[in-house]
């Protein structure tokens, strides 16, 4: 057997939480300073036909540095399209509020200019999208196209963006947003976007059978209680974001890293060190360095992770189900890792 003891694993050190580089508040001021510029600047005609302009909302994005959207209201002489301006929210204050302001003009003048070009596309893409949609309409979850916008690209084209009501990555019915660059890439995307509906519709009907909101799995609970936050803490900041990151020590703390994020209802752990060399994304192992014999690697598949190697954040009851890849040095390892139920208290289901 293989094993590593962290002293640095001290729960008396915490927290251990990596800050984001940005929060929703912050972006959300950013792009409401941006909305209420690019208003004061429009001229009377501009403003009735398209404002005010406010923020787009959706559902957060990994450490909230995706581009956040500012959005007219629909235009019925633009088939009900929305105009849509892109601002990289979390480098947002690096650009300063008057270029992204003129930039917004220009793109607007732009979409302005294109009536005949702007209603057609919408058109196409709102056809398409009903098609796509009504693949779900029936099920448990509704699903809903919520607006069509199209973002300036050049002085000609357009990109298609979709606002759509849709269970997200924690089970919870929010806001996705879909960003394509043309028609065929907007039925791929969209496309896809009702296959992970339907794959969530069914996690929820699971966690809703065993009477429980949502899962964690074993990996993510040891990181969790050595993350020097209580349960109830992180399952509440988890709400409102998709990934949490940790380090436990080492250069600058990275020697030891650690993180949860969202899965399709599931709470997931991933856990890397970098001096040993190994890491724990999901379900699949890997080792740099193993010394393992031909003999022994051929008896590995069915055997639990405490009876081959025993790391931190490794969960010890995991099972090894397949070696996907295994080449000199390296050693990597397919598990199946059990998970709990996580009830609408934030109480943890005990192993049966």
């Amino acid at each position: 057997m293989i094993t590593r003891n962290y002293e640095q694993l001290d729960r008396s050190l915490g927290p251990h939480l990596v800050p984001p580089t940005n929060t929703s508040c912050r972006r959300s001021a950013v792009l409401d300073e941006v909305a209420a510029t690019a208003n004061y600047a429009i001229s009377g005609t501009l403003l009735e036909k398209f404002g005010p302009l406010t923020l787009a909302v959706s559902r957060e994005e990994p450490d909230f540095s995706y581009f956040g959207q500012i959005k007219s209201k629909p235009l019925s002489a633009f088939g009900d399209c929305e105009f849509r301006f892109d601002i990289p929210a979390g480098d947002s204050e690096a650009y300063g509020t008057h270029p992204l302001v003129e930039a917004l003009l220009t793109e607007l003048g732009a979409f302005h200019r294109a009536r005949p070009a702007v209603r057609k596309r919408a058109a196409a893409a709102r056809k398409l999208a009903e098609k796509l949609l009504s693949r779900a309409s029936n099920g448990r979850s509704d699903i809903r196209l919520l607006a069509i916008g199209l973002k300036t690209v050049g002085d000609d084209d357009f990109s298609i963006i979709a606002d759509v009501r849709t269970l997200g990555y924690d089970l919870q019915l929010g806001v996705d947003r879909i960003r394509s660059r043309n028609l065929a890439d907007f039925e791929t995307d969209l496309a896809a976007m009702v296959d992970v509906h339907l794959l969530r519709e069914r996690e929820f009907a699971s966690a809703e059978a065993a009477g429980v909101s949502y899962w964690i799995d074993e990996a993510a609970l040891l990181i969790l209680d050595a993350s020097g936050f209580s349960r109830a803490e992180v399952f509440a900041e988890m709400r409102d974001r998709r990934v949490m990151e940790f380090y436990f020590g080492g250069d600058a703390g990275w020697d030891l890293s650690a993180a949860l994020y969202w899965e399709n209802g599931t709470l997931v752990g991933d856990v890397e060190n970098r001096r040993d060399g190994w890491r724990l994304e999901a379900d699949v192992f890997t080792l740099k360095g193993a010394c393992f014999p031909e003999t022994v690697i051929s008896t590995l598949i069915g055997r639990r992770m405490r009876d081959v190697i025993d790391f931190p954040f490794v969960p010890r009851e995991a099972i090894i189900t397949d070696l996907p890849d295994w080449s000199e040095g390296w050693l990597y390892l397919k598990l199946a890792n059990g998970k709990r139920g996580v009830n609408v208290d934030g109480d943890v289901q005990e192993p049966s």
